[in-house]
């Protein structure tokens, strides 16, 4: 086998590595998740992995600059482990665009997922499976403008181990009952 230019070899863009990546422009304050050949940083964009163990991600170094999120199309070809503090204290973030394009089915854990995003005023996470999450803790805490989370009947709780302080602070949401911190 010829792996330099014979029928083994790789040809053209599929010189680049592919996976799951992540980037920041700075034009627009727009954080993107894709899937594909990943790109070089270049001016006004920052180029993140996505980790694949609970650790918190590179691009939480610009969290307060964030307005808004984009799952691109070719993020349906990723399959993440985790959310942990993927979008943590991200107090300027007013829109998520695509968010039906991130599975979750393989997500172990959401802790601090939507951490602090005090803007946001709905969710829409009805693409959420959530059957194999374990930690949910701090998931939406602080969210005090979320007044709607929608869920199918895939958002489920049966493996989740700890949700501690879920919702603490969602003091918007609305739902068969009041908000009400006691419970």
């Amino acid at each position: 086998a010829n792996t330099t230019d014979g029928y083994f070899s790789i040809k053209g863009s599929e010189t680049k590595p592919k996976g799951a990546y992540v980037v920041y422009t700075d034009a627009d304050n727009t954080l993107t998740f894709k899937y594909g050949e990943i790109p070089t940083e270049g001016e006004g964009i920052t180029v993140y992995d996505i980790p694949d163990v609970s650790s918190s991600p590179g691009w939480n170094s610009q969290a307060s600059s964030i307005t808004t999120v984009v799952f691109d199309e070719s993020f349906k070809d990723a399959r993440p482990t985790t959310c942990f503090r993927w979008f943590y204290d991200c107090t300027s973030l007013t829109t998520i665009n695509g968010i039906e394009n991130l599975n979750t089915e393989d997500v172990e854990d959401m802790r601090y997922m939507f951490y602090n995003c005090s803007l946001l005023s709905t969710l829409d996470l009805s693409g959420f499976n959530t059957a194999q999450v374990l930690q949910m803790d701090f998931m939406f805490y602080g969210c005090s403008n979320l007044k709607t989370i929608y869920v199918s009947s895939n958002f489920t709780t049966s493996a989740v181990t700890s949700s501690s302080d879920m919702f603490t602070g969602c003091t918007s949401l609305a739902g068969a009952i009041k908000y009400d911190s006691s419970k």
